[in-house]
Order: C-alpha cells, then structure tokens, then sequence
C-alpha cells in the first residue's frame, strides 16, 4: 500500500490538475485529463468543499464541451457513499444554467440536466449509441447551441467558441477510440476556426499525448498548462494503479476509459522536453500556471504548511503570534517550552485556536499533522533541536545563530544534507527586509560603482533589566548574537559564494554599562574589522547601550557612490515641531524596527516547503557567519587579530 505521504502527494496533484484545468478551460484535453484524474483518483478526497470543486470541473467538463462524465459522478458518489446529493445537485443546477446546455434545455426541455437522474440517462443513452452517431447526435446539438448564439450573440458570444471547442472534443474522443484516424480527426479539427487560431495548425514536438500527432502547439502560457495538465493526468492515472482498489472505489468510466487507454498504451515521456527537461514537480506545474491562478483556488482553501514554534521567549512569542496571525499559507498547530509561564501564556493566547501547547521539544515534534517547526529557544540548543526536528522529517526555520561555534553549526548542515527533501533555513532577518533588498538591487545593478567598505552596526536599547548580562552566558557574546546581522549581510552584499574571502579580524570592546559581563567574556560596545583577500573592508558596530532606541543603520560604499539604510532611525514618518526643535520616534526593539522582515521571512519559508522551491538563504552561510563572529569575539578578548588562508582556515601570520 502506498505511504500516506504518496496518498498526500496523490491528492494534492489531482487537486492541482483540477485547479490548472480550470485556469484554462477551454482546452479541452485539459478538462478531459482532469476528468481522468478524478476517475482514477478522486476517492481520496474527503473534505465537502473539495468534493464539490470536483463536481464542479466534471460538470464543466460535460456541460461545456459536451463529454458524458456521469458515470464518473455515480462512481464517486458510491465511494464517497453518503453526504453527495445535495452537492451534486446544487453543482449540476449552478453549472448548467451557466452553459451552452442551459440554452440547449430552452430547445429541449423534455431533456434537462440539472438533477442527477437526468444527467445518467443522458449518459446512459449516449453510451448505448455509435461513436459516429453518437458525434452526429452532438454535433447536432452544437449546431443548435452556435444557432442560438448567433440570435444572442451580445450576451453568448463565449458559447460560440465553446460549441467549436466541444465540437474537437469529440473529434478527440472519436480519434482515441479509433472510430476516425487521426488524419481525419486532425483536419476536422482544423476545420474549427476559433481552435484552430488558439491551437495553430502545427504539432508540438514530442506531445504526451499521441506522440507528436495529436496535441497542437499552443503559444506561451497555454502550451505548457496543456501539457503540464496532460501529463499529471496520466501520473495520476499510473499511481492510483499501484494501489488496490476496493470494491466500492469508481471504476474509469467511459468518458476516461479512450484516453486513458491511448496514452497508458504508450511508452510516453513524462515531461515534454519542448517544455521541460527532467522530471515535471508540483512547483515547475504551478510557475507554469502562475499568470493565471487555479480557479480551484477561489472554490477551496489553499494548502497550508502546519508549523510548530519551539521556545516562547523574547522572539519566540512574536514568531509564534507571526505564524498564528500574519503568514497567509502557514498554520500554527503547535509550540513547546519548558517554562510554565510561557506556557500559561500559550494557553491564554492560542489554546483557544487548538493550537497544542508542550513542554518537551521532543513531545511537540510527534504532534499529529505537524510538517515544519521554527526555533526560536534559547542559542545553546538550536543546534540539537534543529537536528532533531531534520531527523524527524520535518522542514526547519532556525533562528539565528545556528550555534555559538562553527563546528557545532556544521552538524545541521551536515543533518540537513542527509535529508534534502527538507527545507532547512538560518533566520537572517535583514535579508527580508524591503530597504536592504532595495539596496542590494541597486548595488547589483552598479549604481555606487564597485563596493569596497561596508560600514554596518546593531544597537540595541538599553535594557536596564540586566538580561544581557544573563544571556551573555549562552549567547556566545555580542559578535555572535549580536553583529552576526551584519556579518551576514556583509557576506550577501559582497559575494557569499566564493567571490570574496576573509583574511583577518581584529575587533576591540569596552563594558561600559554593564561591568558583569566581563566573566562570560563579553562587552555591551564593541568594534570589529573584516578584511577580504581582495582588499575591501568591513566595519562592524554593536551595542547594548543605545537611549532612544533601536538603532539598526548599515553603509555600502562603492567607487562611484554609497549607500545608506536607515541611516537616520525612524519609527514612522511623523515628525514633532516644537519650540525647542523637531523631533521624531525611534523602533524601540529590533523586533519593531524589522516585524515586516520577519513576517516575510516566514512567508518565504512558508513558500519553499509548500512549493518545493530552494531556501532564499543558504544554510552554509550561517555556518561562515558563526566562524567570523566567533573569531572577532576571540580577538576582542584576547587583543589578538586572527588570520585565515584561501581555504578559510585560520593560521598564523607567518605562515601566509
């Protein structure tokens, strides 16, 4: 029997293969293939609103193009066995009086489809027919619809083209059966004006369909989705084979059983390589399809990714409310701390939503449905909880640093690299953030010339409280926790991968508010210097003292210009004019001065694991920054400047 995980995977590409089928309606291999799917698939799906989208694109597909698809209904409704009545009969109501049959039922109206006994003698009677009699009969009807629009053309002119769209419809049934040759099939489709000009009269190379006799090319957009959509039909229809069906589960009817049959009968390549190359992943089907949503997307909710938060601290609350309140495709289902009054916290502030609440990390990782988790604990233990949550299969966000030592740091990405369908990701927060990013494009697109000095500081408030100094302890001092922001972004704005190298750091520091940090090693103001091999230079400022506020500014100088981000802290654009001068507010926490950030760094991440897409942050990264960080907090302390080689391995100086 199939994993659940291929269960999930199964009915997230049907749903996908609907929602594209709809995005493009008019195709119709595109809505036949989504026929297929359901046929063969769609007993998987048990939630109401999804069960009714799928009516919904049968009754599109038969209302629309002409195609029987009640024996398809009647199937689901055996396996759905209860529940269905209703919904097929408000999606039949709904979608018929919407469509070319609903004109059809003003000719005819001893033959209507807006119940379901209706719509399976229809059927019925249909199937007892000749496939040639039975395209004389719809060509008939189609006739009479193209007749109608003609006398309403202001108000129907959509009808028109669907009557030619579902006249090709049966030439492509006809042609799969074998009841015409394809030749004719072919020119009785080009014989359609309105298809033939979206369509064009050439084939495309190497169509899933038929080879490359059947399928025509359709320019842009369209020529993917219709390929994209077939060949989800025929996955689908090839994985639901592997498993054992019950006796209550819908055979193929007989508007799937032709195509299925024509392509299953066929050694065809899964991805069309005038398309793609390699095989075809949900993310590759949903760009292809981005300039025109899924409808299914306005029928049913969008999938969601079931996150954890681990820690309930300063920033564990605010990702844990982030999650619960301001990420879009991300549900908080769960968060863990040992503190039983963060955990008292958790029950007045999001019990009430289900969402799970546990003191063990480990207890939290096993919660039902959970698929990723944040972590936001204390820096001693983002490493191990990292792994183990790697190790337990889910996707992973960790707050930064990923450890206080480099060495420790490279165990996740050594974890990670032994799970690389997960998505693993260090929170440098800053990248997100609208103003560096804007920054960065401008850099790129060499506004200042080349950069050679990157001037960057984090100050924080001043926190009377003595926090710090406790944190000291486990933070692995202020470069580390602190100035690791602007390492990072020294290493993005000059070139991460490779492109720069750091020869040495020296860095000096004083304790000028807070004397008890000295016995863990540590200073409330520091500053430090970064040298690259190629000569630029990189000036770091951190402080714990600051008396307005949250003062976060960098500098990018470069041979034609600079670049400054907040350069003059603000906490909004209000300004105060009094007598005694103008003045304005300043972010009073880092939190305040990047919320924004961090909620689009959770979107992003959000975004990854959903659609399988690469990190926006590499995980080595935070690695290089630890190893700089840790290093300049050496030199502070011992006065010493450290030295690196081309491989980034520290040495002495006289052995450069």
């Amino acid at each position: 029997m199939p994993s659940k995980a291929r269960e999930d995977s199964i009915r997230e590409q049907l749903l996908l293969l609907c929602g594209t089928a709809l995005s493009n309606e008019t195709t119709i291999p595109a809505m036949i293939t989504a026929s297929l799917g359901i046929a063969t698939c769609g007993d998987r799906i048990n939630d109401d609103r999804e069960r009714r989208a799928l009516l919904g694109v049968l009754v599109k597909t038969e209302t629309c193009h002409g195609w029987p698809t009640a024996n398809i209904q009647n199937g689901l409704r055996d396996a759905w066995a209860e529940g269905t009545e209703d919904g097929f009969n408000v999606v039949l109501e709904q979608e018929a009086a919407n469509t070319w049959v609903g004109w059809l039922n003003k000719l005819d109206s001893s033959e209507s489809l807006h119940n379901r006994s209706a719509t399976h003698q229809h059927a019925m009677a249909m199937d007892n027919l000749s496939g040639r009699t039975r395209i004389a009969h719809w060509r008939m009807k189609l006739q009479a619809a193209a007749s109608m629009v003609t006398t309403n053309l202001e108000k129907t002119c959509p009808i028109g083209l669907l009557s030619e769209f579902g006249n090709a419809a049966l030439l492509l049934e006809a042609a799969s059966t074998s009841v015409i040759t394809l030749e004719a099939a072919r020119d009785g489709f080009a014989a359609t004006p309105h298809a033939a000009e979206c369509f064009g009269p050439e084939p495309a190379p190497g169509s899933i369909l038929a080879g490359s006799q059947w399928i025509w090319w359709r320019e842009g957009r369209c020529a993917a989705v219709l390929e994209c959509v077939i060949t989800y039909g025929v996955r689908l229809a090839r994985e639901a084979d592997v498993r054992p069906r019950r006796k209550t589960d819908p055979t193929i009817s007989v508007v799937s059983r032709g195509p299925y049959n024509y392509v299953a009968g066929r050694n065809l390549p899964f991805a069309p390589a005038s398309h793609f190359s390699g095989s075809i992943g949900l993310s590759e089907v949903q760009n292809r399809v981005s300039a025109c949503p899924p409808l299914l997307a306005i029928i049913m909710p969008p999938r969601k990714l079931k996150i954890g938060v681990a820690g309930l601290g300063r920033m564990g609350k605010r990702h844990a409310l982030n999650f619960f309140q301001s990420v879009p495709r991300a549900e908080l289902v769960a968060v863990s701390s040992p503190d039983p009054k963060e955990r008292e916290w958790a029950q007045e502030h999001l019990g009430a939503s289900g969402v799970g609440v546990y003191e063990h990390f480990d207890d939290m990782l096993k919660h039902t449905g959970l698929e990723a988790v944040c972590i936001a604990s204390a820096t001693a233990v983002h490493a191990a909880q990292s792994i183990a949550a790697i190790d337990a299969g889910k996707h992973t966000l960790c707050e930064k640093p990923l450890a206080t030592t480099p060495e420790v740091s490279q165990t996740v990405v050594d974890a990670a690299a032994r799970r690389p369908e997960l998505k693993v990701m260090c929170g440098f927060s800053r990248r997100f953030d609208e103003s560096y990013r804007d920054a960065y494009a401008k850099m790129q697109a060499g506004l200042i010339g080349r950069p050679c000095v990157f001037r960057s500081q984090t100050c924080d408030m001043l926190d009377p409280s003595g926090f710090f100094v406790a944190y000291a302890e486990f933070s692995g001092g202020i470069f580390v926790d602190c100035s690791i922001h602007d390492i990072d972004l020294a290493l993005w704005f000059f070139g991460e991968d490779g492109e720069s190298k750091v020869q040495s750091v020296s860095a000096v520091g004083i304790t000028a508010v807070e004397p008890g940090l000295r016995k863990y090693n540590d200073r409330d103001n520091a500053v430090g210097l970064i040298e690259f091999v190629d000569g630029r230079i990189v000036h770091l400022y951190c402080s714990r003292m600051m008396a307005a506020g949250q003062e976060d500014t960098t500098e990018v100088i470069g041979t034609k210009g600079k670049l400054g981000i907040n350069t003059i802290p603000v906490a909004n654009l209000v300004r105060v004019y009094e007598p005694t001068g103008i003045r304005h507010e300043v972010p009073k926490n880092y939190w305040d001065r990047f919320k924004n950030a961090f909620t689009q760094e959770a979107i992003e991440f959000s975004d990854c694991c959903l659609d399988d897409t690469p990190v926006p942050v590499k995980l080595e990264t935070a690695v290089s920054a630890v190893k700089i960080g840790a290093a300049l907090q050496e030199s502070m302390i011992t006065g010493r400047k450290i030295w690196f080689n081309s491989k980034g391995e520290r040495v002495e100086r006289s052995q450069l």
